[in-house]
């Protein structure tokens, strides 16, 4: 009987090992099929990483390219705008030396206008006195002829009055 009982407890224990063996047979059947599907995941996880890198590694190529254009055309605009700048320096300088020429001129040309209205004034002050002169010169060679007029007719009479003194002695 205990014989039996040992062998029904063996059988039993078989049963129940190939039940488990047959349960782990399938949980390993399922992990294996759980690590070819990670495995396939992973497969398409690591292409698509690399499709990824090789993508963003064209677009990093492509805006080192654009960097690399975008900086010549920087420097292109800083030469011109360097270039600008000094030649707008240039003419500002050559713009104040123009406007200080144009004081000094104005200064002179001011100058030059006040001594031309100043002479104006002694012009105008000697021609007045010319006419002034011209005018005197004038009465008196009128006064002069008169006086000599007057002169001739006394003269006439001192001679007429001399005849008529010698006759009338």
């Amino acid at each position: 009987d205990m014989l039996r009982l040992a062998l029904s407890r063996k059988a039993q224990d078989a049963k129940t090992n190939g039940e488990h063996c047959q349960e782990l047979t399938v949980m390993l059947a399922g992990s294996r099929a759980e690590i070819l599907m990670i495995k396939d995941l992973h497969e398409v996880t690591l292409q698509e990483r690399n499709s990824l890198y090789e993508a963003t590694l064209r677009e990093k190529n492509s805006l080192n390219e654009n960097l690399l254009h975008v900086q010549k055309e920087f420097e292109k605009l800083s030469t011109e705008y360097d270039t600008r700048s000094n030649d707008l320096t240039q003419e500002k300088e050559e713009q104040q030396a123009l406007r200080s020429k144009h004081e000094q001129i104005k200064s002179q040309y001011e100058t030059t206008l006040q001594e031309k209205n100043s002479v104006d004034e002694k012009l105008l002050c000697v021609q007045k006195e010319f006419e002034d002169l011209s005018t005197e010169n004038d009465q008196l060679t009128n006064k002069s002829e008169e006086e000599k007029e007057e002169h001739q007719v006394l003269q006439s009479k001192h001679k007429q009055m001399i005849s008529q003194y010698g006759t009338t002695l």
